[in-house]
């Protein structure tokens, strides 16, 4: 014999209602997409040491240390 428990908590039936450290800044709900993708480093650079991103009118400058750790500044 199996039993199986499932607990459904509010928030999951009604996002106007999550706790507020589970909604963003603006109030929209702050849980990860579900088909977030990431990207290698090395697709990113492609053998070169840095690589200019451009973001919100402002340019920054993603580059890997020798250590190959990576430093993005503005």
């Amino acid at each position: 014999m199996r039993i199986v428990i499932i607990l459904i908590c509010e928030a999951m039936i009604s996002p106007a209602h999550a706790s507020p450290e589970k909604r963003g800044p603006n109030g929209e709900e702050a849980l990860p997409a579900p088909h977030s993708m990431a990207i290698p480093s090395s697709e990113l650079l492609k053998g070169q040491p840095y690589v200019m991103i451009e973001h919100g009118g402002a340019t920054y400058w993603l580059r890997s240390t020798r250590s190959g750790k990576l430093i993005l500044t503005k």
